[in-house]
Parts: C-alpha cells; sequence; structure tokens
C-alpha cells in the first residue's frame, strides 16, 4: 500500500490517499470531481563516499569468499578513513582501552 497526494483543481486543497499499486491511481470526490494526482521527486540519493567506518560500513564492503587478511584490510582501510575524518580512531581506541583492562594483560 502506498500514500498518494491529489490536488483540488479548483480549492487547491491537498489530501494524502492510501492506495494499492494495482488500483487505479485516481481519486474522484462525492461531488464527481476528479482530483489531480500530485507528483513529487524521488527522495533517492546515491552514496558518493567511501563510507564512515561504521560497523556497516564493515559489512557492506566485505564479502562472503574473503580472506581473513583481505577483512584486515578492509578494517585498516576504515581505521585509516575514521583517524583522517575524526582525528583518532574511537573504534581502535575502544579496543585499546579494553585490552589495557583485561586481566590476563600485565
Amino acid at each position: 500500500m502506498g500514500l498518494y497526494t491529489y490536488k483540488n483543481p479548483i480549492t487547491n486543497v491537498e489530501i494524502e490517499i492510501v492506495q494499492s499499486m494495482n488500483d487505479t491511481h485516481e481519486y474522484i470526490d462525492a461531488d464527481g470531481l476528479k482530483w489531480n494526482r500530485v507528483f513529487y521527486a524521488a527522495n533517492a540519493a546515491i552514496d558518493t563516499s567511501a563510507g564512515t567506518g561504521s560497523k556497516e560500513d564493515f559489512m557492506r564492503m566485505t564479502q562472503k569468499k574473503m580472506t581473513v587478511g583481505d577483512m584486515w584490510d578492509v578494517s585498516a582501510q576504515l581505521s585509516e578513513k575514521r583517524t583522517k575524518s575524526r582525528g583518532r580512531d574511537p573504534v581502535k581506541q575502544q579496543t585499546v582501552d579494553a585490552y589495557k583492562k583485561h586481566p590476563l594483560v600485565d
């Protein structure tokens, strides 16, 4: 089900109607007046950056048949991006801090 916008040609009042994709996309009110359908520009964007270095970016950039070394390379690239954009890599710092708190580390 989609939400479709219609505009009254006389009063310019807009309403939104829920219709199936298979419905005829037109609206005729109780007085028999056919309203005009309103079309909006697509609200889409193309990912122009290589990623922010988030967990989601790592999952998107890795594939099932990659080796562990390939994944480490992707991880290093994302770490470098985080360092360049933020001045430091918070993910790397969090890992180092957690390692320092480990009971088996001197």
